[in-house]
């Protein structure tokens, strides 16, 4: 702000380990897709089989301060900004096709 900064429009945050934070996201979210088709074949009465598929439906990483993206605007003052921190989010999402026994 002393420079003459007024405004800011956009900003870019990134988490150090993102392919190690991915994995562990992805692992989560195969785990998760293999009870929910398990939990559906017992309501059916049936066993799941072998994998017939595995789809990544995708995988990104948001990031959410709650507020808009102007952090600092006009009129701001230089000893406070109207930025608020947020969380970075990572998700995945996964298909799984099984055989039905």
């Amino acid at each position: 702000m002393r420079a003459g900064v007024n405004r800011v429009d956009a900003t870019d945050f990134r988490v150090k380990e993102t392919r190690k934070y991915k994995e562990e996201v992805r692992a989560l979210a195969i785990q998760a897709a293999h009870e929910k088709a398990m939990a559906i074949a017992h309501q059916l009465n049936v066993s799941l089989g072998n994998v017939h598929s595995v789809t990544e439906l995708n995988e990104g990483m948001f990031f959410s301060n709650g507020s808009n993206a102007n952090a600092f605007s006009y009129g701001a003052s230089p000893s406070k900004s109207s930025f608020v921190l947020g969380k970075v989010t990572i998700s995945a999402s996964i298909s799984a096709s099984y055989e039905i026994e």
